[in-house]
């Protein structure tokens, strides 16, 4: 969303001005990553479209809490000075990105203060139930489906005899 946020800051600032146009990648990979040549070329725009230019800056800004390391209070601390340091500018779509991280302020505080704790083993578990689900086309009723939710993610030893005999 804070790609999508600083690339509609540069349509709506680039609207009939050719210099923008084939730079919308530039604008959304870090600065650290750019080769020499496009480095140059993002410090042209940045310097020659100020709202571009104050949207990148902020945009690296908002990474930078993320790659630093920062203790969990520093890091929120660090978001809600970000936050209030937006919502002082003239940026539409940074302001909109703003609204929705205040949204989920909870959540983003629980992955620094709970890091590695996600949900990830839950999506794990319902890609496999939903995979079931597409190959037996449908189940004529909910027993049989909470039976096979059973079979395919309990991880059950399922000891067949190798013989029929």
């Amino acid at each position: 969303m804070l790609n999508k946020a600083v690339d509609d800051t540069r349509k709506a600032e680039g609207k009939g001005k050719r210099l923008l146009k084939g730079h919308r990648f530039t604008l959304l990979r870090r600065m650290k990553a750019l080769p020499k040549g496009r480095l140059q070329e993002l410090e042209t725009l940045l310097l020659t479209y100020p709202e571009v230019g104050e949207a990148y800056k902020y945009k690296e800004g908002f990474l930078d809490v993320f790659t630093e390391g920062m203790p969990p209070d520093e890091a929120m601390d660090y978001l809600d000075k970000w936050c209030k340091a937006v919502m002082s500018t003239s940026l539409h779509f940074m302001k909109k990105f703003v609204a929705t991280l205040r949204a989920h302020w909870a959540g983003i505080t629980g992955m620094f203060t709970h890091p590695g704790v996600n949900n990830g083993i839950l999506e794990g578990l319902n890609l496999k139930i939903q995979l079931a689900k597409r190959r037996a086309g449908g189940f004529a009723n909910i027993d049989n489906l909470i039976d096979m939710a059973y079979l395919t993610c309990g991880k059950l030893a399922l000891n067949y005899p190798h013989d029929s005999l």
